[in-house]
């Protein structure tokens, strides 16, 4: 019986460990108008030119103009210090 718990466990954590969020599932989101969903897997990214600008458009897309426009803030000044 310890072992099918054991097992069991293992099972939910590996499950749980394969949802991490990554720029490859957060893109197919996107490009399907999944704007919510893709929106939640983009904040849990490392930020970099490509994943601020879709998320700053998800927010857009949604109507949630106040992080849009904080987001396309920070975008523009990191924009800037690398140019």
């Amino acid at each position: 019986m310890k072992q099918k718990i054991i097992l069991l466990l293992l099972f939910t954590v590996a499950i749980a460990f394969g949802q991490e969020p990554s720029e490859e599932k957060a893109d197919a989101l996107f490009r399907d108008r999944a704007y919510v969903k893709a929106a939640t897997m983009y904040e849990g990214l490392p930020k970099n030119q490509k994943v601020m600008q879709n998320l700053a458009d998800c927010y857009y897309y949604n109507g949630v103009m106040d992080k849009a426009a904080a987001t396309y803030q920070e975008l523009f000044a990191e924009i800037g210090n690398d140019s």
